[in-house]
């Protein structure tokens, strides 16, 4: 009839058994139309965002492949040409001009590879293992090598084990490291990298230097994709945004806090235990 509308009503019958008495029974309906409806919606978005990412995965594999393999193929002629002609046969304005080319397309083939790597970024739970995290800060700052020579880098000596994907937890570290090196304008540059318990089911990571510092304002931005805040630097922008998702794929979190003329200390979360797997840790 006009102006009637359907509803979902819950019914419950709870039989009533004390040692006095048996044999009644409380029966209980619920309206939860509205419930139903919000997890409807809910069903539905979670449709669309697969979708997304879906066509997400699919154009990045056409990005890495459409794309990557004539860019290389450029820059393999351009290194073949500068290489036989490296005895001065070339004009110093060509030889210039082909070299600026080679930059460029070497930029260009690693923004293909971090673009995939950002969109493709899905963590596989059987992938996670218990991290040393102590050791592997450590190898990081041998393969950092000659990037941090003139640099003091001090690491806490009671880091914990944690359980992640060791090849992305690297790539955070050696991101946050090597950015800290990188971007240090004093004369005696430092690099603390430490730890404490965060909020009693996670682990805070922080690297801390004494470079610069950034301004308030900027704080967020340098995690959005390909931003970068010197665009004369090297690098794509990128490093800061994989290091985001793969601290939020591990149930995670990352910011930066930062005084300008001081320095700035990169925080990140890792829960002690694994959201999508289930483990026993016996990490501190």
């Amino acid at each position: 009839a006009a102006g009637r509308s359907e509803r979902v009503i819950q019914y419950r019958s709870i039989p009533i058994e004390t040692a006095r008495y048996r044999g009644g029974r409380i029966d209980y309906y619920a309206d939860i139309t509205e419930l139903k409806r919000l997890e409807d919606a809910l069903r539905q978005e979670k449709a669309q965002l697969d979708e997304v990412n879906r066509n997400l995965r699919n154009f990045s594999d056409v990005v890495s492949h459409d794309l990557r393999n004539p860019t290389r193929t450029a820059l393999g002629y351009l290194t073949l040409i500068l290489d036989r002609h490296a005895n001065g046969e070339l004009p110093a304005e060509v030889r210039e001009d082909l070299e600026k080319a080679q930059a460029r397309l070497r930029r260009m083939d690693q923004l293909i590879v971090d673009l995939t790597k950002f969109s493709q970024m899905r963590i596989d739970p059987t992938r996670y293992e218990e991290v040393d995290v102590g050791r592997l800060v450590q190898e990081v700052c041998e393969d950092l090598g000659d990037r941090i020579k003139s640099v003091s880098v001090t690491i806490a000596p009671d880091m914990p084990r944690v359980w992640a994907v060791p090849s992305l937890l690297r790539d955070v570290f050696q991101n946050l490291i090597s950015n800290a090196a990188k971007f240090n304008d004093k004369a005696l540059p430092t690099v603390e990298v430490g730890w404490k318990p965060y909020r009693g089911d996670s682990y805070l990571f922080y690297v801390r230097d004494n470079g610069p510092g950034i301004e308030a304002d900027y704080l967020d931005i340098i995690f959005n994709i390909f931003e970068k805040l010197d665009r004369k630097t090297e690098g794509t922008g990128a490093g800061l945004a994989i290091c985001r998702r793969i601290v939020e794929e591990h149930a995670g979190r990352i910011w930066a806090e930062s005084e300008v003329g001081v320095g700035t200390v990169f925080k990140f979360t890792i829960p002690r235990v694994p959201v999508n797997k289930g483990v026993e840790s016996d990490a501190r």
